[in-house]
């Protein structure tokens, strides 16, 4: 999956670049020109071009012309928008005996057409991989070899690549798992795998771009130490620290009552919360200046209170995705700080949208929808300014 998260960052780059020349050529040449990026948009074409080469093989699905609007980022975005508006969504989340009742009338409201587009695309990914079950078996009951049954072409001419979701996929066809299970499982695959990515790298792209000092000791540390950065962990820390993914964290029914040592009794079937936001940012645990981007307190990691840092949860049950998440920002974050510098927009003018905080809705808790873009500038670093070699050679050598 390496090349995947490569090629990924590759189209972000190229995108980025395409940018940038049009700049340059519109200010006739003009040196150190710099263009004003949502963050956000960007990291999340990054992500769900991720989610889409990883999971499903579809490396062309996401479009990086950044002049146009990605049909997926905008349905996803504008689906999520809805369901914090949806009433009746909240209605099902109250009253779960209705569920059946609430999923019929959620088709009716605009949030029902981004859940269907979806479900429509994951159905068609278990299709096609049944369908290329059942072809291999029938090659091999006459004597056929194929001679890559991870990449072949189906009957009807439709071409089939295995991904990391067959894995899932087997299991439904084998009756291990059943239809409500593979949806709901894959589904918050790709919810999760696509968002949460996004919105933890637009804030530490944001933060970097308000803290130059940060910016280039990053950047430093990138040229001499690459991936294995100790700062560049820290980085990305600090940015799930202050603005986790998942803010309300993970959740848990209790199966049996039981009692804190404050006295507090929790009866059984209770749901239990780990709110991140607010645990993140305890004083008592993060010192006064909790609420401030400074990556240098995770020097100090090790002497941390087991749960004071759970982005990803904690214990046996920790996120699967945590190190799929920790290598797509890694990749991300150093591909880019070798190439570009990132800064604060000028406020006011066509500049509107930028503020100085951060400010979201969590709806239930589970993601984030930002009220505001999160706006940055991006230059080209001088060093990257080689004309000499080509724009791929370039990004690759980015990305090393």
């Amino acid at each position: 999956m390496v090349h995947e998260f490569e090629a990924s960052v590759g189209n972000l780059i190229e995108g980025i670049e395409r940018k940038l020349d049009a700049e340059e050529k519109k200010q006739q040449g003009k040196p150190n020109s710099s263009l004003t990026f949502d963050s956000g948009n960007l990291t999340h074409r990054l992500s769900l071009n991720t989610v889409m080469r990883c999971l499903y093989k579809q490396p062309d699905a996401i479009n990086f012309n950044l002049d146009q609007p990605d049909h997926w980022v905008e349905m996803v975005e504008g689906g999520l928008w809805q369901t914090r508006y949806n009433s009746i969504l909240r209605f099902g989340v109250i009253v779960p005996a209705l569920r059946h009742i609430v999923e019929f009338l959620g088709n009716f409201h605009p949030h029902g057409w981004w859940r269907r587009e979806v479900l429509r695309f994951l159905r068609l990914k278990a299709i096609i991989s049944l369908e290329a079950r059942k072809h291999l078996a029938e090659m091999r009951e006459n004597g056929q070899q194929v001679l890559d049954e991870d990449n072949f072409i189906l009957k009807d001419g439709t071409k089939f690549r295995r991904n990391l979701m067959d894995a899932i996929v087997e299991q439904l066809h084998l009756g291990k798992i059943s239809q409500p299970e593979y949806i709901n499982t894959a589904f918050f695959l790709f919810s999760a795998a696509g968002k949460t990515v996004a919105d933890v790298l637009s804030f530490a792209l944001l933060q970097l771009a308000r803290n130059e000092e940060i910016q280039e000791k990053l950047r430093e540390s990138i040229k001499t130490d690459g991936m294995e950065s100790e700062y560049l962990t820290w980085v990305i820390n600090e940015a799930l620290r202050l603005h986790p993914g998942v803010p309300g964290g993970a959740s848990r029914a209790v199966s049996q009552e039981f009692k804190l040592e404050t006295g507090h009794v929790f009866p059984a079937g209770t749901i239990i919360v780990t709110p991140l936001y607010t645990i993140h940012r305890l004083k008592e645990y993060w010192g006064e200046d909790a609420n401030q981007f400074r990556p240098e307190r995770f020097a100090n990691a090790d002497k941390f209170h087991p749960c004071q840092f759970m982005p990803f949860g904690a214990g046996l049950r920790t996120c699967l995705g945590k190190d799929f998440a920790m290598f797509e920002m890694r990749t991300a974050l150093c591909a880019l700080m070798n190439r570009y510098r990132f800064g604060k927009p000028s406020e006011g003018g066509h500049l509107n949208g930028w503020s100085s905080e951060v400010e979201f809705y969590s709806p239930y808790f589970v993601f984030l929808l930002h009220k505001t873009p999160l706006l940055v500038t991006i230059s080209r670093l001088e060093s990257s300014k080689n004309t000499s070699k080509t724009k791929q050679e370039q990004i690759l050598k980015s990305i090393e």
